[in-house]
């Protein structure tokens, strides 16, 4: 079994500009028996989805709001390779009494609309909300070690305290499972690639398309939000065998007179129902 030093040693030194996706595949595989922090989501755990409505369009089909089929799949994102897409949502963290009601439509605002993220930008535009609502349980790989994160949600600090503890009974895997998930917490906290630094992305995407072989897909702190949202990216499988339906859709205003006024009005919605696919929107009263 490699050393995870020299293996985090050798991703590490990689020029990412390149596209070593080769290299980074073989070293990630190298990692041997690792300990993964599984989270399921179970019946009734919702997601939220946002789309943008460029050029005035409008959408009446849950594939318009699904994930991005592959032939339009180019790029590495945080959590998916040009090999695989992923389908993206942001939790609404209904299981916790604690968390903000508005938490999954502002982390979905922030990961899925990049206008709102330049403080300069004023102005108004349209944007589609989806929510997803979990039928049967989903695993997924969870990443929960990046510090600063683990501070700003408490759930997250339970979990990585819990594994650090759960950890202390398998001293053959703890040094290299604490190491090598706090390398990859690091990589999955990389901020703000475009699409021509998508290479920023390719570590943790790679990482999560080896992952996902196993589990339904990957959990992680959101960036956009410094840890407060949580981003959620499953296999497509997920969605195709109705795990997860998409039960409600809000056409929405979002609005921005200053740097900190910010709103987002419903302007039409439609709720679906038993896995429905076509829809029309009606107006808000």
């Amino acid at each position: 079994m490699m050393n995870i030093d020299e293996i985090i040693s050798n991703l590490k030194s990689l020029d990412l500009k390149q596209y070593p996706s080769a290299e980074i595949k073989t070293n990630l595989n190298k990692i041997g028996e690792i300990g993964y922090v599984i989270n399921i989501l179970h019946k009734g755990y919702e997601l939220i989805r946002l789309r943008p409505n460029w050029n005035g369009e409008t959408f009446s089909d849950v594939s318009e709001l699904s994930y991005k089929p592959q032939q339009y799949n180019k790029t590495y994102q945080r959590a998916s390779t040009p090999n695989k897409t992923m389908f993206y949502a942001c939790s609404n963290q209904n299981d916790n009494p604690n968390a903000n009601k508005i938490i999954g439509r502002a982390t979905a605002l922030g990961e899925g609309f990049p206008i709102i993220r330049d403080i300069n930008a004023l102005g108004e535009w349209k944007v589609t909300y989806s929510k997803w609502v979990v039928q049967q349980d989903i695993p997924l790989a969870t990443i929960c070690f990046n510090k600063y994160f683990n501070t700003k949600y408490p759930d997250f600090e339970f979990v990585y305290d819990s594994f650090q503890a759960y950890l202390k009974n398998y001293p053959q895997h703890k040094d290299r499972t604490l190491k090598i998930t706090e390398f990859l917490a690091q990589e999955f906290s990389n901020p703000n690639p475009t699409d021509k630094t998508d290479y920023l992305y390719s570590i943790s995407a790679i990482f999560s398309e080896i992952v996902s072989e196993k589990f339904d897909g990957i959990i992680y702190p959101s960036v956009r939000t410094i840890g407060e949202g949580i981003n959620i990216a499953l296999k497509p499988s997920v969605i195709d065998t109705g795990k997860i339906l998409c039960e409600v859709v809000a056409e929405c205003i979002v609005t921005r007179k200053s740097k900190d006024d910010v709103a987002v009005t419903n302007h039409s919605v439609a709720y679906l129902k038993n896995g429905q696919k076509q829809f029309t929107l009606k107006k808000c009263n």
